[in-house]
């Protein structure tokens, strides 16, 4: 067996390595130390500690050691299949020596793999561009941020010391690195933004930036002077892109109510981003306020957190949470308290009565009251902290009228923010859900029946955000297509699009049972040039699933329905499934897998998670469901409840569900082996999920010879090649020829041709023109109108052999190719990760329209 690479990332925090998606992240003493390993393939002369976070990396490389075949190995790390790889195209010419004075940028993130030799660098053609020591590495990463050679090479001075390279040896390595397309000369004047006119991806350092200006204005808001007598109420919360519909719903419905009489007695501060250090100074010039807290599984952690803080500083303010996250159910509401001393006030239910009578009996006073709250027992709906028990109210009916809540976007509460980097607008034209799904908390949180805000409130809010040039538009609705006036709704999401240029994408949960608008809803928006995620949430098509989730009322006929509208139409279609829902097997989820793969849409694959007040979660239907629960730490500070087991399924079946799941996530919604898998389909019959499945077992199997598939399935957080796309793709077509018997073939070669070119990589320009032995676009749009009409479609569409050569091109721009890349890889799928060509899913482009034009059929 030859010898296996070690792979690290080299992004904006450094070198890292990753094992099952833990990272270590390594200094230049860990390089140095890996360097001297893999030189002499034994442990290092130094002892290394088993606490020491290196000693895994150490362990992983000693095995890549050990498993190598004795004798020399000329290029452990080239390519072996003879595929026709190495002319990709499109590629930028390789740049000049740079001059003294220019900006030089090491491009991130990319892969090395380590050799005896040291850290390789690789260019996507598979070659080598460089063979670099740990003292050369840690130089390079000094160009992280874009600097001159000189002011790097001062920085790779002072922290290396004597073990620093010297100005020339360091000069000669800048120039190698250029030359070989590791650094890259950086344009001062160029704009950093991707833009498309439909969405734009901002960079990290933007993000940051406008998340600084969001803190700034809450903190400005913080330091504004108490007013006298009057007690705060405070909204907090932590995204700095998104606006927080529900704290200000409530802090809209506390203005108003009853003519403004609280008034009298708190003043509203939307602080939203204010900083812990501007909390904490408005305790020390104020004393005691009221804050409010939303709580969903992306903010709980951090808005405990910060509770906790504030009880600490301030035992007598008081601390309210509601949102879907603070749990109703007796005894996980009285763990929460126990385990949560920021927590004062939970809120069961809609909030915004709740909250107006909270102040209300409160009084305006807290000070002198020592955490005192049991006037809030004739308030409906809560539970309270009263010494070291937990008093419980009865329920609250939910509102019977949502417009006495008035809008806060139309009354001024978010003024504040607007334009400062804020895309994402948040708005609901309902509430309710006539479904009731065990896992989900939003049916039993509103009492299923369907209540509307007034329509005309619903449009104006719309224009405030169009007007205010806010680019994403999310209708937090249950079942947006639900109702006729939904349409109506669309018309003037259009209207402003065309008046104002936003919004320019919408996100919206679609009606589940039902395409009576919602095709109508999709043409409007695809007709007006609005990018949208048309979703629909499937959770899974096994019949004994749905019925154990109660959820076999909802068709999936229905689904199909406007996923062929939509696929027709060439937009971006996509559901969401679930990971070890109760009643589901492995075989069930590859069969959803597999439902995806035939539908042509991407899937969102969630874990099942135990939302504190969904039916799932109710003592009873654990029980008699056998359910077993993990708390997993999904990121620092950041804990999820999984379900681990069923009556349907062990662990270890939910393990391999999970490997198939980041197969199907790496290979069909990636797009990274989409289009070898149609055509291994088409050669053998074997499903593409039968086929992701079987390599991603392979791949992980004790003694596997396929270490890139590995790393993929297993490693791959950020989309970056394992050492090149021509290694991996060179890995798989050894594959399919020793494992699976499929001979070297022309079709073969024209399928791995345009796979390699469809995938974004460093460097690339457009338009990226290829000739092929076989005509692939015209073999592919005949597969998928063989495909859209059902049958065997692999046994009727004739071979890919049989059509004559052609070119095939990757349209698209530079700014599109550079914002795929590195993206990090997130279950929700608001990037997409295909270029522009004629077989792209969700296409748009010229060549996708003039196909459509000319055939009668769109490509799936």
């Amino acid at each position: 067996m030859a010898w296996q690479p070690l792979l690290l990332v080299l992004n904006q925090r450094g070198v890292e390595f990753t094992n099952h998606l833990d990272v270590v992240n390594l200094g230049y003493d860990a390089l140095h130390l890996l360097e001297q390993v893999a030189a002499t393939g034994s442990e290092p002369p130094e002892p290394v500690s088993e606490d020491a976070p290196e000693r895994v990396v150490v362990d992983a490389l000693l095995d890549r050691l050990g498993r190598a075949a004795p004798g020399p190995t000329p290029d452990p790390l080239g390519l072996r299949s003879g595929l026709p790889l190495a002319e990709l195209p499109g590629r930028l010419a390789a740049p000049a020596a740079p001059s003294a004075s220019d900006l030089l940028s090491l491009r991130l993130p990319r892969t090395l793999a380590l050799t005896a030799e040291g850290f390789a660098f690789f260019h996507p053609s598979g070659a080598r561009a460089a063979t670099v020591s740990a003292a050369e590495l840690a130089a390079l990463l000094l160009f992280g941020p874009t600097v001159e050679a000189s002011e790097a090479f001062a920085l790779h001075q002072q922290a290396l010391g004597p073990a620093a390279i010297d100005r020339d040896h360091f000069d000669r390595l800048v120039e190698d690195a250029v030359r070989g397309s590791i650094l890259t000369v950086v344009d001062p004047v160029a704009a950093p933004d991707v833009d498309d006119g439909r969405f734009k991806v901002r960079s990290l350092a933007e993000v940051f930036t406008q998340r600084k200006g969001l803190i700034a204005s809450g903190n400005e808001m913080m330091r504004r002077p108490a007013a006298p007598g009057k007690v705060s109420v405070v909204a907090l919360y932590e995204n700095p892109i998104a606006i927080n519909l529900a704290l200000g719903l409530l802090l809209s419905y506390t203005a108003q109510y009853e003519g403004g009489r609280l008034l009298d007695h708190y003043e509203l501060l939307p602080a939203w981003l204010a900083s812990p250090k501007a909390i904490r100074r408005r305790l020390e010039r104020s004393g005691p306020a009221v804050f409010l807290f939303s709580n969903y599984i992306w903010s709980v952690e951090q808005n405990l957190a910060i509770a906790a803080m504030i009880k600490e500083m301030s035992p007598e303010s008081v601390c309210i949470h509601g949102g879907p996250s603070t749990p109703k159910y007796h005894d996980d509401a009285a763990a929460f308290f126990a385990a949560n001393v920021g927590v004062d006030v939970a809120v069961r239910g809609e909030g915004e009565q709740a909250l107006v009578e909270i102040l209300d009996a409160l009084g305006g006073v807290l000070a002198g009251r020592n955490g005192d709250l049991t006037v809030l027992d004739r308030v409906p709906g809560v539970s309270y902290r009263d010494g070291g028990e937990v008093r419980r109210t009865p329920d609250r009916p939910r509102m019977a009228e949502l417009d006495v809540v008035p809008s806060p976007y139309l009354t001024g509460f978010f003024d504040e923010i607007v334009g400062r980097g804020v895309d994402f607008q948040t708005l609901e034209t309902n509430r309710g859900c006539p479904y009731g799904c065990t896992f989900c908390d939003w049916g039993s949180a509103t009492n299923s029946r369907i209540r509307q805000f007034d329509l005309q409130r619903v449009l104006d809010e719309i224009e405030w955000g169009a007007r205010n040039n806010i680019e994403m538009l999310f209708l937090a609705d249950a079942n947006f297509g639900i109702f006729s006036r939904d349409v109506d709704i669309a018309r003037k999401i259009v209207e402003c699009r065309e008046t104002y240029g936003f919004p320019r994408s919408v996100v919206c949960c679609f009606a589940k049972n039902t395409t009576k608008y919602t095709v109508e809803i999709c043409s409007l928006l695809w007709n007006a040039d609005i990018s949208f995620f048309a979703a629909i949430a499937l959770q899974s098509m096994d019949p004994q699933v749905l019925a154990t989730v109660d959820r076999s009322n909802i068709k999936t006929e229905a689904y199909d329905r406007i996923a062929d509208h939509l696929v027709g139409l060439g937009a971006t279609v996509y559901t969401e499934l679930m990971m070890g829902l109760p009643g589901s097997t492995v075989a069930s989820f590859s069969d959803d897998l597999q439902g995806c793969i035939d539908r042509d849409i991407y899937a969102s694959v969630y874990d099942t998670m135990l939302l504190p007040n969904s039916p799932m979660n109710a003592p009873e239907y654990r029980q008699r469901h056998r359910l077993e629960v993990d708390v997993v730490e999904v990121q620092p500070g950041v804990e999820r409840t999984l379900v681990a087991s069923s009556a349907t399924f062990t662990r270890a079946d939910r393990e391999l569900m999970n490997l198939h799941r980041r197969t199907f996530r790496v290979f069909e919604n990636l797009g990274l082996l989409r289009h070898v898998a149609r055509w291994v389909r088409h050669t053998t019959g074997t499903r593409e999920i039968d086929f992701y499945d079987r390599l991603g077992e392979r791949a992980v199997a004790p003694g596997s010879d396929l270490p890139l598939v590995r790393w993929m399935v297993q490693d791959l957080q950020i989309l970056v090649p394992p050492m090149s796309w021509a290694h991996f793709l060179d890995e798989v077509s050894r594959y399919l020829v020793e494992e699976l018997g499929l001979p070297r073939s022309s079709g073969m070669d024209t399928v791995f041709m345009v796979q390699h070119t469809l995938i974004s990589d460093l460097g690339r320009a457009f338009p990226a023109v290829v000739d092929l032995p076989h005509d692939y676009a015209a073999w592919y749009l005949e597969l998928s109108t063989a495909r859209r009409s059902g049958g065997r479609w692999w046994e009727t569409t004739p071979p890919l052999e049989s059509f004559g050569p052609a070119t095939f091109v990757v349209s698209g721009s530079e700014s599109i190719n550079d914002a795929q890349w590195g993206h990090y890889l997130l279950e929700d799928l608001t990037k997409f990760y295909e270029l522009d060509s004629p077989v792209m899913r969700g296409a748009r482009s010229s060549a996708h329209k003039l196909l459509t034009a000319t055939s009668g059929a769109a490509p799936a």
